[in-house]
């Protein structure tokens, strides 16, 4: 919902577009204009039921890797109403579990796709 807002104000009426969907993964807001394209920082942000905590408050995220279910501890950054910034931990390539209820490491998982609700 919160990306509507944003794509309004920052990407309507004009051109380029600065707002990209990943599918799967969230979001990357580019701005070429703004820097040299070597420097661009790619921001990923995943919603907030996909990140787990441990006992040690160490937070992270089950992804899928041969099919399996795979933990990666993250550093995350700002948050949104309905997302968090991922600032290290996971590529933009990963594909997170997005509901890790009762996920065990190394347990076989499929994926299934999930269309864009943007």
């Amino acid at each position: 919902v919160y990306i509507r807002y944003l794509r309004k104000k920052i990407d309507e009426n004009y051109e380029p577009k600065l707002i990209h969907t990943i599918r799967g993964i969230g979001y990357v807001l580019r701005c070429d204009t703004c820097h040299d394209a070597e420097e661009e920082k790619k921001y990923v942000t995943i919603p907030y039921e996909a990140v787990c905590q441990d006992e040690k408050n160490i937070e992270y995220v089950w992804v899928v890797q041969n099919g399996r279910a795979i933990r990666k501890d993250i550093v995350t950054g700002t948050e949104l109403p309905d997302a968090v910034e991922v600032q290290s931990g996971i590529s933009i390539s990963d594909r997170v579990i997005l509901s890790p209820d009762d996920i065990r490491s190394n347990q076989l998982v499929s994926v299934q796709r999930r269309d864009s609700h943007v």
